[in-house]
């Protein structure tokens, strides 16, 4: 009879591990590599102890085991690779339901709130753009919409058929749950009401200028966000309600939205330029209710900063950046490579200074919206530097693939092994 060892007793073991047991797989104890894990424990809801043992020991201890990957999707890929240097066969690995398949790590997990539209995910350049998008009704007829359009686009990509997903940058080669184990985990309030309330900066890569006036009457954002609250109530998912529009936090309406949300159960997540502060931002901070933060620093120096952002902001925004620090979950800081502007190591040197007083994990993207144009040579040397850099001062850089021309991407993932 097999021994089930759950290798992986990271977040993603954490957060799935009551399930995994209810369903009737449960481990005799854990494997990681990380050494400072060794022999310590993890506790299931039920105060139920699982020992953490390094991967030799697992071997020598347990000769019929199998291994059952406890790790975010994401990471497939290198610990599969890791585990078949450690002389792991494949028949020894079992990866929970999912499948090695071309997907999208996002679909099934987020319900986008977009002007006057639900979406089901942020399609980049998909051929049938209008499928995943439908106007606003009502929202418990918005995530029936949603969940019949996400079955729909899953039964595809299990299939092998990318549907309506044709020619979206955000498919990848990877390991996917079954459909029946994809559950949405946020809501995402994302381009609302850019008439009242656009940005207090100018980035040069930025699109969102171009909205369209509507004609007609919007909801309002706090009356949405309140039906949203209502409606996830006596849901058992641990809905995160998340905000990228614009600058969010230069909404006349966003004390009000914050001071709501911080008496309700729900985390949020921000994307913001962090140049402006706010009290009650901060007071949900200091609660624990705050589960990411976003921001694109792009530079680490004020003149360049100036020249991407259109302001003279680059202080503020690294005060309150500082204030965030240790408060949050996840402080996430990305750099938008843009040719000839912010592609030089004094750029670089200094926002990875800041990353690391911050304690902030690092994200690298190209322009989003010049998906069809390939970045300079040297730009694209400058991107590899930067991700290096990143990578010996330990700062778990990620490199946001799917924001890069397709031929860029390939290049990159085979200098940085990706």
């Amino acid at each position: 009879m097999s021994q089930i060892i759950f290798y992986g007793a990271g977040e993603w073991a954490q957060d799935n591990l009551e399930r995994l047991v209810n369903e009737g797989i449960e481990p005799l104890c854990f494997a990681d590599k990380d050494k400072k894990k060794h022999h310590t424990f993890i506790t299931s809801t039920m105060e139920k102890k699982y020992e953490i043992l390094p991967l030799t020991l697992i071997i020598e201890r347990y000769p019929d085991y199998t291994l059952y990957l406890t790790i975010d999707e994401k990471n497939h890929k290198k610990v599969v690779s890791y585990l078949k240097e450690q002389g792991i066969p494949d028949n020894r690995l079992n990866f929970l339901g999912r499948q090695k398949r071309i997907g999208c790590k996002q679909l099934g997990k987020t319900f986008v709130v977009d002007g006057d539209f639900f979406r089901i995910c942020c399609p980049t350049t998909p051929k049938n753009l209008k499928f995943f998008s439908f106007p606003h009704d009502n929202l418990n007829n918005g995530l029936k919409n949603y969940n019949s359009s996400v079955d729909y686009l899953i039964n595809c990509h299990e299939k092998g058929d990318l549907g309506p997903c044709e020619g979206c940058s955000n498919l990848m080669v990877g390991f996917y749950e079954c459909k029946k184990n994809t559950k949405m985990d946020t809501i995402l309030f994302c381009n609302y009401n850019w008439s009242e309330n656009i940005c207090n900066l100018k980035c040069i890569y930025c699109r969102q200028y171009c909205h369209h006036e509507r004609s007609h009457e919007r909801p309002v954002l706090k009356d949405i966000v309140v039906q949203a609250a209502e409606l996830f109530n006596n849901s058992n998912n641990d809905i995160i309600f998340g905000f990228a529009i614009g600058e969010f936090f230069a909404r006349k309406d966003a004390d009000e939205i914050l001071n709501y949300l911080s008496k309700q159960r729900y985390k949020i997540r921000v994307t913001t330029n962090a140049t402006i502060y706010k009290e009650s931002f901060m007071q949900m901070l200091e609660q624990g209710k705050v589960y990411r933060i976003n921001t694109s620093l792009d530079s680490g120096t004020k003149e360049t900063y100036e020249k991407i952002k259109k302001r003279d902001l680059f202080d503020n925004a690294v005060e309150n950046l500082s204030r965030f620090s240790g408060k949050c979950k996840q402080l996430h800081l990305k750099y938008v490579i843009i040719p000839r502007i912010n592609d030089n190591e004094k750029d670089f040197e200094g926002f990875l200074n800041i990353a690391c007083r911050i304690k902030a994990r690092i994200f690298i993207s190209a322009d989003y919206y010049e998906l069809k144009n390939r970045i300079p040579k040297d730009t694209l040397n400058s991107v590899i530097l930067l991700y290096n850099k990143a990578k010996e001062l330990r700062l778990s850089p990620i490199l946001l693939k799917e924001h890069f021309n397709f031929e860029d991407r390939l290049l990159l993932e085979h200098e940085l092994k990706l």
